[in-house]
């Protein structure tokens, strides 16, 4: 039985929709008739769209060097390290920053003050934060002391320390963004493979290495789904909904990201398992 539609008066009220533990919703406001349901599982909701019509364009000027801009970026955060002058991650974004504000202001798209003033800084700051952190861990030593965990451990058994691997990134990836945190873990990881004897000439990992690296790239994946502060894009998602009056808590997006880790870590945990053979 297909789920009936929201009644038109209740989509001006969608904000005093507020989520239970239970998956289901209930209206703060009494302004929708009587044959709406009370209690109803968010996922079945369906919201009324009015209009798809995108917005007219302004600025077309503007739109071409906007996309050079971004263009340039991507060949250089590829290419930039091979330069007769390297060209850092960092360097690029800055310089892409500084060009799009040049090129925003200068074609009247919109002034630098808005611009700046519509950055969501606390997630910025919270980022920096976290780097400083896992830097700050780097320099204490105890990422070295996690190396020499790891390399016990993989020295012991691929199988084993891959499926270790996977639920530790996942549960560090679910409080620390996955960014730094893989950043951090991958010379971990390929220390570990060096001195277990998983390392060919060059400092190439052995085929036999493999399934370390899928648990590490699908545990930080994963994991970074089941907490708000676990990926820079549920940053983002949360800050733009903060700015528009809306807030998503670390309860209410663990009640739904937990759940769907805990599915996603059993099937990851099968594939490990089975390229592992």
């Amino acid at each position: 039985m297909s789920p009936r539609p929201i009644p038109a008066p209740c989509a001006a009220s969608l904000r005093g929709v507020r989520h239970r533990r239970g998956g289901g919703c209930r209206r703060r406001s009494r302004r929708c008739g009587s044959d709406a349901p009370a209690d109803r599982p968010l996922w079945r909701a369906q919201l009324p769209v009015t209009d798809l019509r995108p917005a007219p364009a302004h600025h077309r000027g503007a739109l071409p060097w906007l996309l050079l801009v971004a263009l340039l970026m991507l060949v250089l955060f590829i290419t930039g390290s091979s330069l007769p002058v390297p060209l850092d991650p960092a360097a690029v974004a800055l310089g892409g920053a500084v060009a799009t504000l040049f090129i925003s202001h200068h074609s009247g798209l919109k002034p630098v003050d808005d611009l700046l003033a519509s950055i969501d800084w606390a997630t910025l700051l919270y980022f920096a934060a976290v780097f400083v952190l896992v830097g700050g861990l780097e320099r204490s030593g105890a990422l070295d002391a996690l190396a020499t965990q790891l390399a016990q451990r993989v020295g012991e058994n691929v199988l084993t320390s891959s499926l270790w691997l996977l639920l530790v990134s996942a549960a560090l990836s679910a409080l620390i963004p996955n960014i730094p945190l893989v950043a951090a873990l991958t010379p971990l990881l390929l220390e570990a493979c060096g001195r277990s004897g998983l390392m060919a000439a060059g400092g190439i990992p052995l085929p036999a290495a493999l399934p370390l690296f899928e648990a590490l790239m699908l545990g930080v994946v994963i994991g970074g789904s089941a907490t708000v502060i676990g990926s820079s894009s549920n940053l983002v998602a949360a800050g733009v909904a903060r700015q528009h009056g809306s807030r998503l808590g670390f309860r209410t997006w663990l009640s739904y990201g937990l759940p769907t880790v805990g599915l996603q870590l059993a099937v990851a945990w099968l594939w490990c398992w089975l390229s592992s053979r």
